[in-house]
């Protein structure tokens, strides 16, 4: 019953990822070591193994009660790589590299539980990030802050986590803590220092119900919090900022020497889970995500916020060699500007102060994804374990703003196929995973008007929507060893690569001239609309 709690979130065996092309999320970035867009992409087809079900690190052999395993710890070393060519977010940059290292373990407290926690230090560069200064923009968009420079952004990640599973009379009971903090800096004016910061408490339980049935049921709280800084350090040099509220839409600010900008981004987060199984090999699942983001200026006042909210509904079936699982996703994210005035309220004293004008919530983003898949096990004899999958997932968008009549909508369709190969050795086990899957664009719209002077919908607007509609053939493999060593002491070694070849689908085009022009992401005839990416990562990983 213990096991269940720990593994609430995880699908059964061979499953590929369920989070598909959503954007990102605060609750992403607290709960996976994922340090660039790349490593993410690359979980989006994967075929997750035998090994990747169990421990995080390590999986623990049979079915073995939680209060029967031994005390353990672990460290891992990982590294990891990706580059983009033609089409890229410009948000995210298109070359990301990183080292990583992280150390953890469990602990039995005599009867009274399991203590499990774990600790990571992590540093690299994101490059080519362009018309943005916020760290994990897809959280917070469409309200960023970027300069007409750009460029690379190196950083430090720090994460420590700690989970304790106990009883409580007859009810298993899990509570967690987790910390991310991030600190991240651009070395060429206007100088970006960006600081993240992120606290996520949860809880989770399990009950037996009649017919051989669990239901299991969790929650979570999340504090987020970003804090960002632009200034000049070189005399005499002259920077436009831009505070974005969707489509392009932006509040320019012409900076003078030694001027900067800076925002704080505020954000609030709850989780709830809830997942049905049963020994027959049913799971059904509901899960909500929400979060109320705030911003505030440098000026003090809270010019946006933004309200997610997301549902999300799974389930499987297994057989003896087949298995069936479905997901479907629904996001809202719902924009809100403050409308401000500045007033004197003592002419005496000079004091100003501003008050809230209006509040408009005329931006609108709705996101669908959905996710059908078969697995039959070809060979099941113990040790060894052959297995085949085929499906097909789907992602739409629709982004809309109110007053303008923007409108910006993708749809994109993937259907894949992979194989599995997992051997379980006496001393020595090892696997092998490869898939690949053919990305389509059936239908998109790109309509915004031009309302600004100094508009940033190419490169904010149009060139995420072209990286969007984007198709070609995807692949991704990987393998991996894990050996004993000293009778309980276990290494295991771990490669992962992905792959795409892709080409800017027909009709897309933006066919004017950008409203606001420098030396990058600013000339459409120099666009490349076919393009390719690579990239890989490496985990070497010891348990003692």
């Amino acid at each position: 019953m213990r096991a269940a709690i720990s593994l609430l979130f995880l699908f059964g065996p061979m499953l590929l990822s369920m989070q598909a092309q959503m954007l990102r999320t605060p609750f992403e970035l607290s709960e996976q070591l994922l340090l660039s867009p790349s490593e993410r992409q690359f979980g989006e087809i994967c075929l997750l193994s035998r090994e990747k079900l169990a421990d995080p690190i390590f999986p623990d052999r049979g079915r073995v009660e939680e209060s029967e395993l031994r005390d353990s710890a672990f460290v891992r070393f990982s590294s990891a790589y990706g580059d983009i060519r033609g089409d890229y977010l410009p948000y995210n940059g298109n070359n990301y590299s990183s080292l990583s290292f992280l150390s953890g373990g469990r602990i039995n407290v005599r009867s009274y539980g399991i203590l499990r926690g774990n600790a990571s230090y992590s540093r690299g560069i994101h490059k080519h990030i362009g018309w943005n200064a916020v760290r994990n923009a897809e959280a917070y968009y469409p309200y960023l802050v970027s300069d007409s420079t750009g460029g690379d952004y190196h950083f430090e990640d720090y994460r420590i986590a700690s989970n304790y599973t106990f009883r409580s009379g007859r009810l298993p009971l899990n509570v967690g803590l987790t910390y991310k903090g991030e600190i991240a800096y651009r070395l060429t004016d206007p100088r970006t220092t960006n600081t993240t910061g992120a606290l996520e408490l949860s809880a989770a339980t399990s009950l037996s119900l009649p017919q051989k049935q669990t239901l299991l049921l969790s929650t979570a709280y999340l504090y987020h919090r970003q804090h960002i800084t632009l200034y000049n350090w070189r005399p005499g040099q002259q920077d436009k900022y831009f505070v974005s509220y969707g489509f392009g839409q932006v509040d320019v600010g012409n900076s003078p020497i030694w001027f900067g900008i800076s925002r704080m981004n505020y954000l609030s987060g709850w989780k709830i889970g809830s997942r049905l199984d049963n020994q027959r090999g049913g799971q059904l699942g509901l899960d909500y995500y929400g979060y109320y983001l705030n911003t505030e200026e440098q000026s003090s006042i809270n010019l946006f916020a933004l309200l997610y909210n997301r549902l999300r509904f799974y389930g499987q079936k297994h057989w003896s060699r087949l298995s069936l699982s479905f997901s479907a996703d629904y996001a809202l994210r719902q924009g809100i500007e403050r409308i401000y005035e500045d007033y004197q309220p003592d002419d005496q004293y000079h004091i100003y102060d501003f008050r809230i004008l209006a509040v408009r919530r005329w931006y609108l983003l709705n996101e669908f994804a959905a996710q059908l898949q078969a697995a039959y096990r070809i060979l099941n004899q113990g040790k060894y374990l052959l297995q085949v999958n085929m499906g097909g997932d789907f992602y739409g968008s629709d982004e809309t703003y109110r007053k303008h009549g923007h409108h910006v909508m993708n749809t994109v369709l993937r259907p894949f196929a992979g194989i599995v190969y997992d051997h379980l050795g006496a001393k020595c086990d090892y696997g092998l995973m490869l898939s690949a899957a053919y990305r389509f664009v059936p239908s998109q719209i790109f309509r915004v008007r031009t309302i600004q002077k100094e508009q940033l919908d190419y490169q904010l607007s149009f060139l995420p929507h072209a990286y969007r509609s984007r198709e070609g053939v995807e692949l991704r493999s990987s393998g991996y060893i894990s050996m004993s060593i000293q009778g309980s002491h276990q290494l295991k070694i771990e490669v992962q690569f992905y792959g795409d070849l892709s080409r800017r689908k027909d009709g897309v085009s933006y066919g004017k001239e950008p409203g606001v022009v420098s030396h990058i992401l600013s000339d459409p005839q120099a666009e490349c609309t076919e393009g390719h990416s690579f990239g890989g990562g490496c985990n070497i990983s010891y348990l003692f």
